[in-house]
């Protein structure tokens, strides 16, 4: 496969000279150092938003893809491949119950990746305070306000769907969430609070930040209006509260504009990267290190890739031939070589037809997974899927849905949303070496454990196992 070009000539100056000083830091237990260079103007904190390397990165130590990907039924790997894995990464693949040693590490880099996101944006909300508002600088000022709620709530969303249960209207004032840490002098007591408190805090986050954005920002690793509705539409459906994600994710359409949908007629599917990076689909930007799980040595489970009818462009946009580990291999990035984890408008679509096909809005639903799906498929041979029945169409939605968004780290909160409907559940397994591991619907190992420095450092409660 073909590296990405190095996109970041395009980015301000003031962007890449933070790019050189950005680095992940474990939460709870080291500070980073943001005394070289203390934040006093609205440009020095739009430049820390600016960070990319940081701020749009998602759970980045440099060595594995995010937990939820390499834990998902998207990919398989062989015998061989398996044990030429460390053992904290082979305890990934398993859903090891192990939390000791090297997997602790793996689960250190996505959890500090997460919270060293948060740790600016506090830094710049309090920093923000000390910075007068007004007529000329208006439009900056509320642009990095309203940034930073963004990128916290967006990072909030991903902890909690990866270290809590899935939202229970009866259980979410008992379930635990994940620390809210919302100071940034690290003298702040966290605990893990509700459930609840945390999904409001998301919420209150991004509606907050809404009428501060632009709805277009000057690039899209920097957060916009709509942004904000496809966040929200993502936090409702995970929460399983259907009507709202409806509403956000039409709000998403009507403003981001269902003409900047793909026509994968126009793609090359021969090519190494046949999806541009930063294509016209892409709401906001984020991305994954592409690594042992998801690269070459992987290839897509056998169901999955022959789910894709032949006239179906995404099987040959989305996988390629993988001769030496004789399957089919994901080559469909929306982020060049790496994972693509931010927000765009093929989701957002399917995220809207879901909602209301469950709110019998069948119709509509069917209508929003058609447009989308005639333009993946070759020209003139789709024919528009149809039903009146809620429960046949939510299944065709769901089956759009699984091959659309694979490798979009998009999967596991899916399994588990997925995992409270009985009609719904997903059991998923591994094979090595003829013995076979399964992870079954409703497992406490949905719930990634939390790394031990943070649980010795702070009394936070651990996910069972």
């Amino acid at each position: 496969m073909k590296s990405s070009k190095n996109i970041l000539m395009i980015l301000p100056l003031a962007l890449i000279c933070c790019l050189t000083i950005s680095g992940c830091k474990k939460f709870l237990d080291e500070k980073p150092d943001i005394k070289l260079a203390v934040p006093e103007t609205l440009r020095d904190l739009q430049a820390l938003l600016d960070n990319s390397g940081k701020m749009n990165t998602s759970g980045s130590n440099g060595r594995s893809t995010d937990l939820p990907e390499a834990s998902s039924d998207n990919y398989q790997i062989d015998d061989e491949s398996y044990e030429s894995l460390e053992q904290g990464t082979r305890n990934v693949y398993i859903w090891g119950p192990e939390v000791m040693g090297i997997y602790d590490s793996e689960i250190e880099g996505c959890w500090g990746g997460h919270y060293s996101v948060i740790t600016p944006c506090n830094t710049v909300l309090k920093s923000i305070e000390d910075i007068k508002r007004t007529p000329a600088n208006a439009a900056a000022y509320d642009n990095v306000r309203g940034s930073a709620l963004f990128f916290r709530s967006n990072a909030f969303l991903w902890l909690v769907t990866g270290w809590s249960k899935t939202f229970n209207e009866s259980t979410a004032d008992q379930d635990p969430g994940i620390p809210l840490r919302k100071d940034d002098t690290y003298n702040e007591k966290v605990s893990r609070g509700t459930l609840r408190q945390t999904y409001d805090q998301i919420i209150n986050d991004l509606n907050e930040a809404l009428p501060l954005l632009p709805e277009k920002p000057v690039h899209s690793y920097r957060p916009s209006k709509a942004a904000v509705h496809a966040l929200l539409a993502r936090t409702y459906l995970a929460m399983r509260k259907y009507e709202l994600a409806a509403t956000e994710a039409k709000a998403c359409i009507q403003v981001f504009g269902s003409s900047k949908l793909l026509n994968y007629n126009s793609l090359d599917v021969t090519s190494d990267e046949p999806i541009a990076r930063f294509n016209p689909e892409v709401i906001f930007s984020m991305e994954s290190f592409t690594t042992t799980y998801t690269d070459e040595t992987a290839t897509v489970k056998a169901e999955l890739y022959t789910s894709y009818a032949d006239n179906d462009l995404r099987k040959t946009v989305f996988y390629y031939e993988n001769e030496d580990f004789g399957g089919y291999s994901f080559k469909g990035h929306y982020a060049g070589y790496r994972l693509f984890t931010g927000l765009a408008l093929d989701e957002v679509y399917l995220i809207a037809a879901e909602s209301m096909v469950r709110t019998n809005k069948v119709g509509e639903g069917m209508d929003l997974l058609n447009e989308l799906l005639a333009k993946r498929w070759v020209t003139g041979s789709f024919t528009p899927l149809q039903s009146s029945d809620p429960a046949a169409a939510l299944l065709l939605v769901l089956k759009e849905r699984r091959k659309e968004l694979v490798m979009r780290n998009l999967r596991w909160m899916d399994l588990k949303r997925l995992n409270m409907e009985p009609e719904h559940q997903v059991q998923i397994s591994r094979t090595i070496k003829g013995k076979i591991e399964k992870l079954e619907p409703g497992d406490p190992r949905y719930s990634f454990p939390i790394p031990l420095r943070s649980i010795q450092m702070s009394g936070l409660t651990q996910n069972p196992r």
